[in-house]
């Protein structure tokens, strides 16, 4: 009986250790694809953006000292 309770903490025990090396090495590991996201745009999105927010955002952001090198990295 002391074996199989002993037996059964020890796997309890490993179990624990190996889901903390897992998180640390989740940490240690990190980058910035974790945390970024892809999605689909409709084609007309970008024509609308620039039709309708680009310059009055364009001039926003000159005022905060953000300059933009194309219109597309503003977007």
């Amino acid at each position: 009986m002391f074996i199989a309770l002993f037996v059964s903490n020890y796997l309890d025990f490993v179990k624990k250790v190996q889901a903390n090396d897992y998180v640390e090495w989740d940490v240690n590991t990190i980058t910035a694809g974790d945390y970024s996201i892809e999605f689909d745009i409709d084609p007309g999105f970008y024509e609308k953006y620039q039709a309708t927010v680009m310059e009055e955002w364009t001039k926003t952001s000159a005022q905060e000292g953000r300059v933009y090198l194309s219109k597309a990295v503003g977007f």
